[in-house]
C-alpha cells in the first residue's frame, strides 16, 4: 500500500480526510498515482494538484518519502508514502 497524505485544502478535498492508502500492483508514476487519485475521488482534488495533464501545479508541493519531487514521471512503489500540501508562506 501506498500511504497518501494531504494537508490544507488538499485534505478539505476529501471531506477532511488526512491520509489514504492506495494498493499499487506494480511500480506507477506519480502522474499515474495522481490520475488515479482524481478518479477515486469524483475529480475532487483535479486542478488543486495537476497544473495541466503533464505538469504539476504550482500550488502543491509533493513529497515522496519526505523528499521533494517536482517530475510526475518519479516512480512509486508500494510501501512509499507521498505527501501533498500547499507552498507555506509566512509573514
Amino acid at each position: 500500500m501506498v500511504k497518501v497524505r494531504l494537508f490544507a485544502d488538499l485534505k478539505d478535498a476529501l471531506d477532511g480526510r488526512s491520509e489514504v492508502y492506495v494498493k499499487l500492483d506494480s511500480v506507477v508514476t506519480l502522474k499515474k498515482l495522481i490520475e488515479r487519485l482524481i478518479n477515486e475521488f469524483d475529480g475532487r482534488l483535479r486542478g488543486k494538484i495537476f497544473q495541466s495533464v503533464d505538469k504539476l501545479g504550482e500550488d502543491v508541493i509533493v513529497l515522496v518519502n519526505r523528499k521533494l519531487v517536482k517530475s510526475l514521471d518519479t516512480e512509486i512503489c508500494e510501501k512509499d508514502e507521498v505527501a501533498f500540501l500547499p507552498p507555506v508562506s509566512g509573514g
